[in-house]
């Protein structure tokens, strides 16, 4: 039967008198406050961010239409705006043609072969840090795993893009520059009603300074190797030659952009996922020790290589499961172009609706006892029970992140070559770490671990 205006259902909205309560709540704890609103309503309703009404929702086969079958009636909502001024118009933030043609242009930087180029820096990187390690573990030393992590993956993703173009001390300036850009951003897109005292405070000028400062470094980086004769096989290189169908090549505007897409987005899902990895494995010793059986059988004494990565499928279960429970993209944000029928709702054109992946990877509905960390979920035997897009840490449809791939291998190298060679303890057993969902999902603080040599 033809669904008309008229049958459709109204999508359940939080009431007026409970705006200001539910404002507060999301400010001060969005996951619990948005948990909570998911399970009163079932899964879908709307509410009101600031002025903008937004629709939510944990519901996969709402994701799978928003995310693939319907896709090209989605864009990026206007709160994406904020994040384009930081970033740029890159694969991340653009959209319709534009977008499809850089995607099809960058591509071929992630093909399998060059992905195995690329495993080689991601071990080289991995065997100075775990060499960093061993020094705090003789000295007993705490390490803050969270931050050990970030710079790991921050020096990965800098050298497979940019080789040796940058130094420490440049790293370390951006990595700051990007924390606190990440805090403004979550400002204006929770709090947009206090921009204007923002303007007269001076912090928007203070972050567009931050901003310029970013910008005229990766632009110094391309200005430098359009001069080089031999330039390094990495993927700014594959990017500056990569060209159009015209024939064309991209301009420094849109290498930054797309440079700074990669540079962001590749290091801090994988920092963020592998330090709760670590976490978990540390609160649960039994998966820990099968892990590390799995990596010396396959592995024995040896590093790991590319070639091994298929057949370290506990590995690959351990990580799936962390970013089930900590997805590093914690929610998705879209926008209809039109108006819409979702699971016999009507949706108003410009309306924004948002997927609440955090909610949606650890509801009761789609995962049995959903609280517990367990890996065997992911086990090849196990794929059918897993509804349909029920599971999106890197999103889904067209638009799934390009470099995921990348993240999981990078993933994959560390955690084989750390726990190969260390136990990891929380320093404090019976602290819980605090989740910090700004753009992407954080342990708030910190994790504090005592590290031990096997």
């Amino acid at each position: 039967m033809q669904t008309t205006q008229e049958t459709l259902k109204k999508i359940p909205t939080i009431a007026t008198w409970q705006l200001i309560p539910a404002q507060l709540r999301l400010i001060n704890n969005p996951l619990q406050a948005l948990q909570e609103n998911d399970q009163q309503f079932d899964g879908l309703y709307n509410m009101y961010l600031g002025i903008d009404k937004v629709t939510l929702t944990t519901n996969p086969s709402i994701a799978k239409y928003v995310l693939q079958k319907n896709n090209r009636n989605y864009v990026k909502s206007k709160f994406v705006e904020s994040v384009k001024e930081v970033i740029g118009n890159g694969l991340l933030t653009s959209e319709g043609a534009y977008w499809l043609k850089q995607r099809r242009l960058i591509q071929p930087s992630f093909h399998k072969k060059r992905l195995e180029e690329l495993s080689e820096i991601m071990l080289q990187h991995t065997n100075i840090y775990r060499d960093r390690i061993a020094d705090l573990a003789e000295t007993g030393e705490r390490v803050n795993i969270a931050s050990e992590m970030m710079n790991l993956t921050l020096k990965v993703v800098a050298s497979a893009l940019f080789s040796s173009s940058v130094t420490d001390e440049d790293l370390k300036r951006v990595e700051y520059i990007m924390g606190e850009l990440q805090s403004y951003l979550v400002q204006r897109i929770r709090m947009p009603y206090l921009e204007w005292w923002r303007k007269l405070t001076g912090k928007v000028a203070h972050y567009q300074r931050l901003v310029d400062e970013l910008d005229q470094q990766i632009i110094d980086i391309i200005e430098a190797r359009r001069k080089v004769t031999d330039p390094p096989s990495d993927l700014l290189t594959m990017l500056l030659h990569s060209t159009y169908d015209t024939g064309e090549k991209m301009d420094n505007q849109q290498l930054r952009d797309e440079s700074l897409v990669m540079f962001t987005a590749g290091h801090e899902t994988s920092a963020n996922a592998l330090s709760w990895a670590l976490y978990l494995l540390a609160k649960h010793p039994d998966k820990q020790q099968k892990l590390l059986a799995e990596l010396q059988t396959v592995l024995g004494e040896r590093d790991v290589t590319f070639a091994d990565l298929p057949q370290l499928t506990y590995t690959k279960q351990v990580i799936q499961e962390t970013m089930r429970l900590y997805p590093p993209v914690w929610i998705i944000d879209r926008a209809a172009i039109t108006d819409d029928v979702i699971d016999e709702h009507h949706l108003p054109k410009d309306q924004i609706i948002n997927i609440f992946t955090y909610g949606m990877h650890r509801n009761e509905k789609y995962w049995p006892q959903p609280e517990a960390f367990q890996p065997e979920r992911f086990a090849k035997e196990n794929s059918d029970n897993i509804v349909p897009y029920s599971y999106i840490p890197f999103g889904g449809g067209p638009r799934m992140c390009i470099g995921y791939h990348f993240a999981y291998y990078e993933m994959q190298i560390i955690l084989a070559q750390f726990l190969r060679s260390y136990e990891f303890c929380l320093a404090n057993e019976n602290e819980t770490v605090v989740m910090e969902p700004l753009v992407t999902l954080r342990p708030k603080n910190g994790i504090q671990m005592w590290v031990r040599k096997r």
